[in-house]
């Protein structure tokens, strides 16, 4: 019996995500740990391919194995105009709504979470009577409240902002 040669190659993934062959795009993805989101010489995804060519199955299990999909790039935008179905825009456009806005969740979480633990705020505006824990990477240095705030702090306990240099 001839034993069949698994194939090894990028060109292999992405005609099995054409193809809609969901044994051979698993394969690749949990036993050979191929990148998901690899690019073939036409700078083409696997989850493009399967957009294009209809294969709603693939493109489900491709985004939950984690291509990427965002809005407003190349490789979403170019999904979404090249997908066969509008069902598999709608789930393009679902799925964009949702990690773009997880995204947004995790950045704006992240930001509560370290005014609320004002103490490790860098720098303290008063505003109105009323005190505000700021961060120097927040912070604008373009900013006219920024720049009173760091000539004021001039001098005071050694500290310099360097900016005459």
């Amino acid at each position: 019996m001839v034993q069949q040669q698994k194939p090894h190659r990028l060109d292999d993934f992405c005609i099995a995500c054409r193809t809609g062959n969901m044994e051979l795009v698993r394969h690749f993805v949990e036993e050979e740990k191929y990148n998901i989101n690899v690019r073939d010489q036409w700078d083409a995804t696997p989850l493009y391919y399967a957009c294009f060519a209809g294969h709603l199955d693939t493109v489900m299990y491709l985004l939950e194995k984690g291509a990427k999909c965002q809005p407003g790039t190349f490789d979403g935008e170019r999904c979404m105009y090249g997908a066969l179905t509008d069902q598999i825009r709608n789930l393009l456009a679902q799925y964009k709504q949702t990690t773009s806005s997880a995204q947004r969740d995790r950045y704006s979480e992240t930001w509560r979470e370290l005014f609320e633990r004002s103490p490790l705020a860098d720098l303290h505006f008063t505003v109105a009577g009323q005190g505000v824990p700021t961060f120097l990477a927040r912070a604008s240095p373009s900013s006219e409240a920024f720049r009173v705030h760091v000539e004021e702090l001039e001098g005071q306990n050694g500290w310099e902002s360097g900016a005459g240099e």
